[in-house]
């Protein structure tokens, strides 16, 4: 398995595919185990880095407070470690703050952003609403939860093919969960963050997706930081919500290697 020490923790990262190569940061509580669907399509014309970041999947995942600056350090050492001289970035949900912090720290190591259902700021410029704050902050994990989660990030198309059973019985079966110490440090991290002005600052091609029925990270955030950023093309999902690294992988996939070719 394929660690390197990063800072303070063993990092666990893998590589998959050829070509443009695509550092890809994950979202709040995730893995790299569940980004398989975009993985194998994007893989296809891209050399996908992905990292399990600090505090889940097979990363380390120390107790003490967590910080967007903390992964992109990590994330930067990663880089570094692999020779990489040029990367384009793409972060999704809490990932997208990484990337953001990434590429205003480090302009000079990123050729392109891509920033998916993601905002530069936990609670700018378009909050998250009451719902989203009780599910996401509940740590007592039951199939009532996690129906509630299905329903909050899921957008209309995809639930008409997975139900919200089946959504509960998959993430009861994870055979590697994430623990809520590292849970709640990610989250910390998350609400601490704030870039709402540094993101104007970002000059390289960015794409921004939004999903339409995103009702955690509202696409407001995302018309916003196409405002805002100089460089950006928008594009929005029908039927679509937070999660289109799920929903519609296979699209996802092709619009992020169109923008990168």
């Amino acid at each position: 398995m394929p660690f390197v020490r990063c800072n303070d923790i063993n990092l666990y990262y893998e590589i998959h595919g050829q070509g443009t190569p695509l550092l890809f940061l994950n979202g709040l509580s995730s893995d790299i185990a569940q980004r398989t669907p975009f993985i194998d399509a994007a893989k296809k014309g891209l050399k996908i880095i992905i990292p399990d970041i600090r505090g889940a999947g097979l990363t380390d995942k120390p107790h003490n407070a967590y910080s967007i600056a903390q992964f992109t350090r990590d994330a930067y050492e990663l880089v570094g470690n692999l020779s990489f001289k040029k990367i384009n970035v793409m972060g999704f949900s809490m990932g997208g703050l990484v990337a953001i912090n990434f590429t205003v720290d480090h302009p000079e190591l990123v050729d392109k952003l891509i920033l998916v259902s993601t905002k530069p700021s936990w609670s700018k410029p378009f909050g998250c609403s009451d719902e989203a704050m009780r599910i996401f902050h509940s740590t007592d994990i039951s199939d009532a939860l996690l129906k509630d989660l299905f329903h909050l990030i899921y957008g209309s198309r995809y639930r008409k093919l997975v139900s919200a059973e089946e959504y509960v019985r998959k993430r009861m079966a994870d055979p590697n969960p994430q623990p809520i110490h590292g849970y709640l440090n990610q989250l910390n991290a998350c609400e601490k963050f704030d870039m709402l002005e540094k993101v104007k600052t970002i000059r390289k091609p960015t794409l921004i997706i939004a999903g339409k029925e995103d009702h955690f990270i509202s696409p407001e955030n995302s018309y916003w930081m196409h405002d805002h950023i100089a460089d950006s093309k928008l594009i929005e999902y029908d039927g679509v919500g937070h999660l289109p690294v799920d929903e519609c992988p296979e699209r996802l996939a092709k619009d992020v290697i169109n923008f990168l070719s």
